[in-house]
């Protein structure tokens, strides 16, 4: 997953300055996700998947420092754990989920 503005695929992260300006907004991917499996398996396509793996994919710029790329990266996984607190629940329950979690619930494997 990145953030992006529609203009580009610039590869963003989810941090406060392009949250504001761009596209993706967690609670409209995840349903517009739950709707797609909804919808009938399509004649010359793949079949539906069991597992979904949201990863993110954030580029960094040539010019940025090692600490910037880990504090972006470490700002849009705690912004994404607000909707998705925990690894391998069902998208039916997150989508149960009224509003955002404020804890964030597995940052152990992020540097400090």
């Amino acid at each position: 997953m990145q953030q992006t503005d529609g203009k580009t695929s610039a590869h963003l992260p989810f941090t406060q300055e392009y949250n504001m300006t761009g596209l993706i907004e967690p609670r409209k991917f995840l349903h517009s996700l739950a709707r797609s499996f909804e919808q009938a398996p399509r004649r010359g396509m793949p079949p539906m998947v069991d597992e979904v793996f949201l990863t993110l994919e954030i580029f960094a710029r040539t010019a940025q420092r090692p600490r910037e790329i880990l504090d972006m990266m470490k700002k849009s996984v705690e912004y994404w754990r607000k909707y998705v607190p925990d690894d391998g629940g069902s998208l039916e329950h997150l989508l149960d989920i009224d509003e955002p979690v404020e804890e964030i619930r597995h940052p152990g494997w992020m540097l400090p």
